[in-house]
């Protein structure tokens, strides 16, 4: 020790023992964490009460630590239900255009398909209306392409026509929209 100070000076010392300490410290620290990793495993196939009240324990503060997560909400089953989650001007923009698409199509079924409410015509997938949180759609597949001289002054793309929730397609537009897709499915029909 003498030899130590001499040499290093009584700081170094110090720093020395201080080092050795917390190594000693660390040391400590490691061999009761695998003392009781050796006791875990002792007891992993017993029933006896040390074993029971350690996993009591350990549940309680798993639990406690957890964050409540809630579960998604469950996809809408009907047309109403989808609608009840839009806000009041796309509730009446696309109650607006069901109503078009029920008085062109009588026959047509109410559906949810892909989570996006829509119609079928003997069982096959019509048409789909939605919102975004941006503007509300018109999903017609081809006979947007087919009719793009009509459907002008609106923002369309492969499929779709999109508008605003203010302006709502005309009821005119619409019954002559869902005419052509009638048709088109049914040539679909006999072709195939």
């Amino acid at each position: 020790m003498e030899l130590i100070e001499q040499t290093l000076g009584k700081d170094a010392t110090t720093r020395t023992w201080e080092t050795i300490r917390k190594c000693t410290d660390a040391y400590e620290r490691i061999h009761q964490q695998a003392a009781a990793a050796d006791a875990d495993q002792r007891h992993a196939a017993c029933k006896c009460p040390c074993r029971a009240a350690d996993r009591q324990r350990r549940s309680f503060i798993v639990s406690k630590n957890m964050k409540s997560k809630s579960k998604p909400a469950a996809p809408p089953k009907l047309i109403d239900e989808y609608l009840a989650t839009l806000s009041s001007d796309k509730q009446a923009a696309l109650e607006k255009l069901r109503r078009a698409i029920r008085a062109a199509v009588p026959k047509a079924e109410e559906c949810i398909s892909y989570g996006v409410p829509g119609f079928r015509l003997n069982g096959k997938y019509l048409v789909g209306l939605g919102a975004t949180s941006k503007h509300c759609a018109f999903y017609l597949g081809t006979t947007v392409q087919t009719n793009a001289e009509l459907l002008k002054g609106y923002d369309i793309s492969k499929g779709t026509i999109r508008f605003p929730p203010g302006n709502p397609l005309p009821v005119r537009l619409v019954r002559s929209l869902m005419k052509a897709r009638v048709a088109e499915k049914k040539q679909n029909k006999s072709t195939a």
